[in-house]
């Protein structure tokens, strides 16, 4: 897309550092890449909104895109995650201060959230808030099936708040 690369949702140092994945890591199949592009094409959308309605500054940087089945096996990924078939992208939200780009703090994350929840014309199958602290994740899940037709907009959070377990995401929770 626009603002997105292929190689950004493959890299991985940990994949990097292993020959034997990183072999399978860099040769996604043709489904795989398929829903790479939907993916990217995702992201470009919460990109461009966060661009338009909080931050013409704001960029997205994934910090975990696909995830071939070893390198998902080796960092504990969930045995069904979206990332191994290229439907699931972490991210952080950075804005440019000074010339240099910083993390956005808790509450922009909130505005992003607030605004997917009410424009229904992004579809995606899961937004998730991962750890970090009840008022900043340590970043965002999205992941979409378009392929599938399931795409349900879900609203979930995992941390230390919610016990480690996934819960409905409550925005009034959000401090």
């Amino acid at each position: 897309t626009e603002n997105f690369t292929l190689y950004e949702f493959l890299r991985s140092s940990i994949a990097e550092r292993n020959p034997s994945i990183k072999k399978k890591q860099f040769s996604p199949n043709s489904d795989v890449l398929r829903n790479l592009q939907l993916t990217a094409e995702l992201l470009q959308k919460v990109r461009d909104l966060c661009n338009k309605e909080i931050d013409s500054n704001i960029v997205i940087h994934i910090t975990s895109g696909y995830r071939c089945p070893d390198l998902n096996k080796l960092v504990n990924g969930s045995k069904t995650s979206d990332h191994m078939y290229g439907r699931a992208a972490d991210f952080k939200l950075y804005t440019s201060k000074s010339g240099k780009y910083e993390e956005v703090d808790g509450a922009t994350y909130k505005k992003l959230v607030e605004l997917l929840y009410h424009n229904k014309d992004i579809k995606f199958y899961q937004l998730i808030k991962e750890f970090g602290t009840r008022s900043k994740p340590a970043w965002i899940h999205l992941s979409q099936r378009y392929l599938l037709n399931q795409n349900g907009r879900q609203f979930l959070e995992i941390g230390s708040h919610t016990n480690n377990k996934y819960k409905i995401l409550d925005l009034e929770k959000w401090t």
